[in-house]
């Protein structure tokens, strides 16, 4: 009985994985990401599906034997799709494709060989005096699978410093799929160390692990598709995150000048103003997540002196600080011809806010009325002129 409900559950997972590949894939968003994805949760469907086949008809047809190889896919895959998604600058090179090379030996090998299962000692091609132990390729093709996933589960999901934010529902997800990649590596290499001797059926253990991941996705494709799909809509998690993190002053910054009472002379007032001033002249404020620590390097000023500085000498908290600097930045190349070619949108991109949200509350808290209200504003005033000299 269990072994029949656990066999249609490896089958359901295994066709859900597979309306999930090419679901994503059709999309045609973040194409490369889930392009790596879509592959790698094809070759875990059917590893999934061909393992319930054999196992049930207890025979291994030739004619399916290239799809073995693309268990030599599962890893890069996965480890390239958390990499790049993690870091959608990465550009991919041509070596990034030796990641393949593996699967490409073994399904020519496979091809040319009429659909044969690879000999132990295919890779010597017969001509070598040589013998290999299979035995101990299967533990290094093993351990290089686990290496990967290893290395997969250091990558930092929401990374600051490559001004990287995840949703949390993506970070989620991309948690646990580096989890149970991890895990079944970890398996597949007990098992090809070991076998059977711990008595425990790492076959069940392994389908069971890959199951997961497969319906794990589907859960994600089917209820929570922004997970795959952000590039234009920027989930609502995504948003609240941003805009605490480009809006708000640190609350540490903030209870550390509460809790100390810095006294500026007026020759350090001075200093201070001129040092901000110089490093405000290459416009670093344009640069998307600029925050008060870069500023700090850039004029060599503690950050907690710099902070106290702006607070009372500007009235302003640093992050409406460097907006003001935006803004102000932007409304000098409004007749630019080439800035009149962006949408308002675009503009805001230009001069460092991340998103369109927040850029209409710095703009309408800082001068006192939205941008559309702004430049209705200007072009009132334009008019006026024109009309008194003319």
């Amino acid at each position: 009985m269990i072994t029949n409900l656990l066999s249609t559950m490896f089958f359901l997972a295994g066709m859900i994985g597979l309306i999930v590949s090419v679901i994503i894939i059709c999309k045609k968003e973040n194409i490369l990401q889930n392009l790596l994805l879509s592959l790698c949760l094809f070759a875990l469907s059917c590893s999934c599906i061909y393992g319930l086949y054999t196992s049930s008809l207890h025979f291994y047809p030739n004619e399916a034997s290239p799809l073995k190889s693309l268990a030599f896919i599962v890893a890069p895959c996965a480890y390239l799709y958390t990499k790049k998604t993690t870091n959608p600058s990465l550009v991919f090179k041509w070596y990034h494709s030796l990641n393949f090379l593996p699967a490409l030996l073994y399904l020519i090998y496979t091809v040319t060989s009429n659909s044969q299962i690879a000999n132990p000692n295919f890779w010597v091609f017969n001509i070598v005096d040589y013998t290999t132990d299979f035995y101990a390729f299967n533990i290094l093709v093993s351990l290089v699978w686990l290496l990967y996933a290893y290395t997969q589960a250091l990558i930092k999901f929401s990374n600051t410093d490559k001004l990287v934010l995840l949703s949390a529902d993506k970070t989620l997800w991309l948690k646990c799929f580096s989890f149970l990649i991890l895990s079944l590596f970890i398996g597949l290499f007990i098992q090809k160390a070991y076998g059977l001797s711990f008595g425990v059926n790492f076959n069940i253990i392994n389908d069971v692990t890959i199951s997961a991941i497969l319906l794990g996705a589907g859960y994600m494709a089917f209820y929570k598709p922004f997970v795959f799909f952000d590039t234009k809509n920027l989930h609502e998690d995504y948003l609240k995150k941003l805009e605490v993190i480009t809006e708000a002053p640190s609350i540490n910054e903030a209870e550390h000048c509460k809790a100390q009472a810095i006294v500026l002379s007026d020759k350090k007032i001075l200093e201070y103003s001129a040092q901000i001033e110089k490093a405000l002249i290459d416009k670093p404020f344009l640069k998307k997540g600029f925050v008060i620590r870069d500023l700090s390097e850039l004029t060599d000023i503690p950050v907690h002196h710099l902070s106290h500085f702006i607070n009372s000498y500007y009235n302003l908290h640093f992050q409406d600080f460097i907006n003001k600097k935006r803004i102000e930045y932007l409304i000098q190349q409004l007749d630019d011809s080439e800035w009149k070619s962006l949408s308002l949108e675009g503009q805001a991109w230009a001069v460092g806010f991340k998103s369109r949200t927040t850029f209409f509350r710095a703009f309408t808290k800082l001068m006192g009325k939205s941008p559309s209200e702004y430049l209705n504003s200007l072009n009132e005033a334009k008019l006026k002129n024109y009309s008194a000299t003319a």
